[in-house]
């Protein structure tokens, strides 16, 4: 029986989606949101086989207006998803030549507790670069303590800086952030108490972050000169199609 080519493709699709869970499970173990491409390729993989056995087609099931109307939304949100994916891409490969006042790191999840995951290792070495060519200024590191933390993400950064050579008085801590726009806010407070407002920030965090992170900086207040770093290798489609819904969300509600 020959397959027709949209069932083929759902299910070459599907296989190809859980082909790269396996491949981040392999390298990474578990990562948040990758999951979804497991279960995203099996239900594209059975939905192929299922039209292919049934000889069933979305088109001849539904009436004309309520396939033209799916389709149309499925337009719509295909467009706006590519749209959105452009400019993380492009915020994240776009490294602003000017400085800021303070280097601001975000801080990402620890690894047993207390140790530097790679992606905040990427991080931290992109603000040591920074902080090598301009070293009078101060560095401000932001992230709390996690549930399955034994230290805060921002005392984790600040032991790693001193390490590599940052002195400890260029080195101010915001502990109490668990999520970007928290990182924005206290810092921003942080900021306040020390007399500063309107100020300039290197803003650092990981490529697929940074287009989020630097809309929010920029609506509380700041103003915003990217230093993205490095993400995870084979990792990027996941992270990016993942803040695809945390940059609808800051869009829509700032948050």
């Amino acid at each position: 029986m020959k397959i027709k080519k949209t069932h083929l493709f759902l299910i070459v699709f599907g296989l190809c989606l859980c082909l790269y869970w396996l491949l981040l499970k392999i390298l990474y173990g578990s990562i948040t949101f990758s999951f979804l491409f497991l279960l995203s390729g099996l239900a594209s993989m059975i939905t192929g086989w299922c039209f292919h056995h049934s000889h069933l087609s979305l088109k001849c099931r539904l009436p004309k207006w309520c396939y033209c109307l799916c389709l149309f939304l499925f337009m719509v949100i295909c467009t706006l998803f590519c749209f959105i994916e452009v400019n993380i891409l492009w915020q994240g490969h776009k490294t602003d030549s000017e400085n800021g006042e303070f280097i601001v790191v975000l801080g990402a999840g620890l690894i047993n507790g207390d140790e530097i995951s790679l992606t905040l290792q990427h991080r931290l070495e992109t603000a040591l670069a920074l902080y090598k060519q301009q070293p009078d200024s101060n560095l401000i590191v932001s992230g709390g303590k996690g549930n399955d933390e034994s230290i805060s993400e921002a005392e984790a950064m600040k032991q790693w800086l001193i390490k590599h050579g940052v002195k400890e008085s260029q080195i101010l801590c915001e502990d109490r952030s668990v999520n970007t726009v928290e990182n924005i806010l206290f810092v921003k407070d942080l900021l306040k108490q020390l007399g500063k407002e309107n100020i300039s920030i290197s803003l650092v965090t990981s490529d697929f972050h940074m287009y989020r992170a630097k809309y929010l900086a920029e609506y509380y207040g700041f103003i915003v000169y990217a230093k993205p770093a490095a993400g995870l290798p084979f990792a990027g489609l996941c992270f990016s199609t993942r803040e695809f819904f945390a940059v609808m969300r800051a869009l829509c509600l700032h948050y």
